[in-house]
């Protein structure tokens, strides 16, 4: 379980890479890291989601509702030293540059 869920976090990451770039523009535009303001704004009360197999909703007060594969799981996101830190309890969570 552990394996697949790091996957996850992996294609959350490249996900979010291509909605902060925007589709559209992702051919002439290079990434460019965000700010721990910028990853806040970004996320603040929004979903990602892959529209099958999971999804995670931010909430406003830090708050993190993970959906995957039919299950809820209630945890925590923040941002610290400009990265994206989730916590979605034991051994699921991470801290990613974004």
């Amino acid at each position: 379980m552990k394996v697949v869920m790091k996957s996850t976090a992996i294609a959350a990451t490249a996900m979010l890479g291509l909605l902060v770039s925007g589709v559209d523009s992702f051919a002439t535009e290079k990434f460019q890291k965000l700010s721990g303001a910028q990853i806040r704004a970004k996320f603040l009360g929004m979903e990602m989601t892959d529209n099958v197999h999971w999804a995670d909703v931010f909430g406003p007060n830090g708050d993190l509702k993970s959906y995957s594969m039919g299950r809820k799981k209630d945890g925590k996101w923040r941002t610290e030293k400009d990265e994206l830190c989730v916590d979605r309890g034991k051994d699921d969570g991470g801290r990613y540059q974004v």
